[in-house]
C-alpha cells in the first residue's frame, strides 16, 4: 500500500510513536493468531487482575451491548470471540497510552476528544452491522483511532500543531500538513501500522476525510468511517454530501438518524468501563435542558431518548434484565434515582415491590413485607394519560404506608399508575425531588409510555412463566405416578434379595471375609430401599413428611460417600467440610438428602476429569440476628450461561438433551418445603455455586448434641 497523503518516509523518523503496553502484548499477540484457542485467550486475560477486571467491565458495557451480563472472563471471551476481544484489548491499550496525554498538548479538550472518538467507534461498528459488513470490529478500531493522530501531532510538533487550529475536514488536513509536514489522518495510520493493526484499518484512518482515496479493499471501511465521523459531529441536519455517500452504501437518512441517537446514549457507559471522562462538545447544536446536570442534557427530547430504552426492553432476555433497563432509564432520562415498581399479587388485592436485584430500595421493602392495598388513592386512575399523584405523609397513616416513607427517606412521594390487565393495575412509586418528572408534558408522556411498555412486557413474561409451570406441573405429576409404580415394582425383588442375604449370613460355614462382603451388599440393598421410599414420597406436602431435628453432618457425609466412587472413576476431587459445632434445623430427612443428591449429581456431571467438587456446611448469623445453616455445593466446570440463570429453577427448563428439566425444580420445591431457600451464583473464577439456606429452629442444641443423644 503506498504511503497515505501528507506522509513521507522522512517524516516517519521525526514522529515518536508510543509502543503498546507490555502487560497487554501477550494477549494482543494471541488475538492476532487466526486459530487462537479461546480458552487460552481467557487464561491470558485472567493473569493480570487489573486487565481481567477491565476486560469484564468492557464486555458488560455498551462496547458489546450484550442482552445479559457476563459473570466471568472465560464466559465473556468464549461468547465474544477473537475479533471482538482484540478490539476490546486495543481499547484498553489506547486508554492506557493516551487517556492522560490528551489535554496536555495542542489545546485539545480531553473530555470532548474521547467523547467523539468513542461515539465514532460505536457508530462505525453499528453502520457496519447495518450494512452487513464482514468485519464490524475493524470499523470499531478505525473509529476509535481515526483522530489519534491529533495527539501525536500535538506532542511531536507542539509549536506548529495549534496553528492548524479549528478548521474541519480538508482544510484541517491542509493546515496540519503545512504546519507539521503531516496531517493527523496520516499520523494515525502510522500508529495503526506500528501497532500491527489490520492494513485496512490503517488505510481507512488515513483516508477517513476522503474515502475515495482508499484502495478498493479498504474503500467500504473508509466510507463507513467517513459517515461515522460526520454523524458524531454536532449538527442539526445532515449535509447533502453525507447523505449522498450514505446512499452509495445502501443507508438512508432515517437509519443514520436512529443510529446516531441510539449510540449517543451508549458513550457514557463505554467511557465509564474504560475509565475515561467524556462530555459532548459545547456546541452540540441542540438546546440544553434548563436544569443544570439534568439527564436530558444533550437536548434530545425525552421521546427520542426513550427509543434506546424501548428497544432494550423489547430485546431483553429476561424479566430481570427488563427491570434493570427500566430502572437505568428512569435515572438516565428522568433523573429518578429512587423508584420501585409495585406489582399486583396473584389475588389482585395487594401491590408488592418488584425490582431488579440491583435495586436496594425494592429489596429493603420486600424484606419488610411492605405492600399497598389496591384501593389506595394513588391507583384511582390507571388510564394511559393519568398524571402522577402526590402522596404526602399525614396523621393517621397506616404502618404499611409509614414503611414506604421510611425506606424512601422523604415526606413526599410521587405515584404513577398503569393498567396491567383487566381490573389489575401497577404503580410506579418514586421520590419527589421538587421538580417532578411528570411536570413537563413531554416528559410525562415519555414516562407514562415507558411504564406502560415495561408493564406489558412483564405481564407477558409472567403469563409465559405460569403457562410453562402449569405444563411442567402436569409432567411432574405424571412422573411422580410413574416413580411410585416403579418403586412398588422394585420393592418386591429387593425383599427377596434381602431375605436370601439373611439366610446366607445365618450359615456357620461362611469363608473368612464373606460376612463383611455380605454386610456391604446388605447396606447397598438398604440404600436402594431408601431411594424407593423417596420415590414414594415425591409430591407429598410438607405436612405429610416427618419433620425432625436433622443430623446434618451425618446426612451430608452419607450423601458425599454415595458419590465418592463415581467421582474417583471420573478423576474428580470430591471434598467435604462441615463446621463443628453446627446449629440444629428441623425438616424432612429424605427430602434434604434428595435435594443434596440432585445437586451433587449435577456438580459431578459438570466437572471435567481432573476437576473438583466441594461441599461446605456452616452456621451464620445475619442481619436482625437471624441464624441460618448454609450448605454450599460448588464445582469448577464450565458454569451456567447467563441466559440460563434466569430460568434455572423453572420446571421443564433444561439445556441437556433428553432431560425432563425437573432436577433443579425439584430441589427448589424440596428446599422450600423445608422452610429454606436455594440460590445460584457464578463465582468470579468460573464454575457454579449452589447455596442452600435453612433457618435455625433450635438454638439450645447443636448437631453434636444430637449425635450424643442418638
Amino acid at each position: 500500500m503506498p504511503p497515505p497523503r501528507h506522509e513521507t518516509p522522512a517524516l516517519r523518523l521525526r514522529i515518536t510513536l508510543p509502543s503498546l503496553p507490555e502487560t497487554l502484548l501477550p494477549l494482543l499477540q494471541a488475538c492476532r493468531e487466526r486459530e487462537a484457542d479461546l480458552r487460552r485467550l481467557a487464561e491470558l486475560a485472567t493473569r493480570d487482575v487489573a486487565i481481567s477486571g477491565k476486560v469484564l467491565a468492557l464486555a458488560n458495557s455498551a462496547f458489546v451491548g450484550a442482552r445479559v451480563p457476563f459473570g466471568s472472563i472465560t464466559q465473556a471471551v468464549i461468547h465474544l470471540g477473537r475479533d471482538t476481544l482484540h478490539s476490546l484489548v486495543v481499547s484498553l491499550a489506547v486508554q492506557e497510552v493516551f487517556s492522560s496525554r490528551v489535554g496536555q498538548a495542542g489545546g485539545l479538550c480531553r473530555e470532548e476528544f474521547w467523547h467523539h472518538a468513542l461515539l465514532t467507534a460505536l457508530l462505525a461498528r453499528d453502520l457496519a452491522e447495518k450494512r452487513g459488513q464482514p468485519a464490524p470490529e475493524a470499523c470499531y478500531l478505525a473509529g476509535l483511532l481515526h483522530d489519534i493522530g491529533k495527539i501525536l501531532l500535538a506532542e511531536n510538533f507542539p509549536e506548529s500543531f495549534p496553528l492548524s487550529g479549528k478548521a474541519d475536514g480538508q482544510r484541517c488536513l491542509d493546515r496540519e500538513a503545512g504546519g507539521c509536514g503531516i496531517d493527523h489522518a496520516a499520523a494515525g495510520a502510522l500508529l495503526a501500522r506500528h501497532w500491527n493493526l489490520p492494513a485496512a484499518v490503517a488505510e481507512a484512518i488515513a483516508s477517513h476525510h476522503e474515502p475515495s482515496l482508499a484502495s478498493t479493499a479498504a474503500r467500504d471501511l473508509a466510507g463507513i468511517l467517513f459517515l461515522a465521523n460526520a454523524l458524531a459531529r454536532p449538527a442539526a441536519d445532515f449535509p447533502p454530501r453525507l447523505l449522498d455517500h450514505a446512499a452509495t452504501l445502501g443507508l438512508d437518512e432515517e437509519s443514520l438518524r436512529l443510529s446516531a441517537e441510539a449510540r449517543r446514549e451508549e458513550v457514557q457507559g463505554l467511557a465509564s468501563a474504560l475509565g475515561v471522562t467524556v462530555r459532548p462538545p459545547a456546541n452540540e447544536g441542540r438546546e440544553p435542558s434548563a436544569a443544570a446536570g439534568a439527564p436530558l442534557r444533550q437536548g434530545l427530547g425525552p421521546m427520542a431518548l426513550l427509543l434506546g430504552a424501548m428497544n432494550g426492553l423489547l430485546s431483553a432476555a429476561s424479566s430481570e434484565r427488563r427491570l434493570e433497563i427500566f430502572e437505568e432509564s428512569l435515572l438516565a432520562i428522568f433523573a429518578i434515582d429512587h423508584a420501585v415498581l409495585l406489582w399486583p399479587d396473584a389475588d389482585g388485592k395487594r401491590l408488592l415491590p418488584r425490582g431488579s436485584k440491583r435495586n436496594a430500595l425494592s429489596r429493603g421493602l420486600h424484606r419488610l413485607g411492605a405492600s399497598l392495598d389496591t384501593g389506595h388513592h394513588l391507583l384511582k386512575s390507571a388510564e394511559p394519560q393519568a398524571l402522577p399523584r402526590q402522596w404526602a405523609r399525614h396523621e393517621g397513616e397506616s404502618a404499611a404506608e409509614a414503611q414506604f416513607f421510611a425506606r424512601f427517606d422523604c415526606d413526599m412521594l410521587q405515584g404513577l399508575p398503569v393498567a396491567v390487565s383487566s381490573g389489575r393495575s401497577a404503580l410506579l412509586l418514586y421520590r419527589d425531588h421538587g421538580n417532578d418528572a411528570g411536570s413537563d408534558a413531554d416528559q410525562h408522556s415519555a414516562l407514562a409510555l415507558l411504564l406502560a411498555q415495561v408493564a406489558q412486557l412483564l405481564l407477558v413474561d409472567d403469563l409465559q412463566r405460569d403457562h410453562a409451570e402449569a405444563l411442567a406441573a402436569e409432567r411432574i405429576a405424571t412422573l411422580e405416578e410413574a416413580a411410585r409404580s416403579l418403586a412398588h415394582e422394585i420393592c418386591n425383588p429387593l425383599a427377596v434379595v434381602r431375605n436370601y442375604l439373611l439366610l446366607i449370613r445365618e450359615r456357620s460355614d461362611l469363608p473368612d471375609g464373606l460376612g463383611r462382603d455380605l454386610s456391604a451388599i446388605g447396606g447397598e440393598v438398604a440404600r436402594i430401599e431408601a431411594i424407593t421410599r423417596q420415590l414414594n414420597h415425591l409430591g407429598r406436602s410438607p405436612a405429610q413428611s416427618n419433620r425432625e431435628p436433622l443430623p446434618l453432618p451425618l446426612l451430608i457425609d452419607e450423601t458425599v460417600a454415595f458419590f465418592a466412587a463415581t467421582a474417583r472413576e471420573k478423576g474428580i476431587s470430591l471434598r467435604c467440610r462441615v463446621a463443628d459445632p453446627l446449629p440444629v434445623v428441623h425438616g424432612d430427612r429424605q427430602g434434604l438428602q434428595q435435594a443434596l443428591h440432585n445437586l451433587l449429581a449435577n456438580a459431578i456431571d459438570a466437572a471435567s476429569p481432573g476437576g473438583w467438587v466441594r461441599v461446605r456446611c456452616y452456621g451464620e448469623r445475619r442481619e436482625g440476628d437471624e441464624e441460618v445453616v448454609v450448605i454450599e455445593i460448588s464445582d469448577n466446570g464450565p458454569g451456567i450461561s447467563a441466559a440460563a440463570r434466569e430460568r434455572l429453577f423453572r420446571a421443564g427448563y433444561t439445556t441437556k438433551p433428553g432431560h425432563a428439566g425437573l432436577g433443579l425444580a425439584i430441589v427448589k420445591k424440596l428446599v422450600t418445603d423445608l422452610g429454606g431457600k436455594v440460590d445460584h451464583r457464578q463465582p468470579a473464577e468460573g464454575g457454579a455455586l449452589f447455596t442452600l439456606h435453612f433457618p435455625v429452629t433450635d438454638t439450645t442444641r447443636t448437631c453434636q448434641d444430637l449425635r450424643q443423644t442418638s
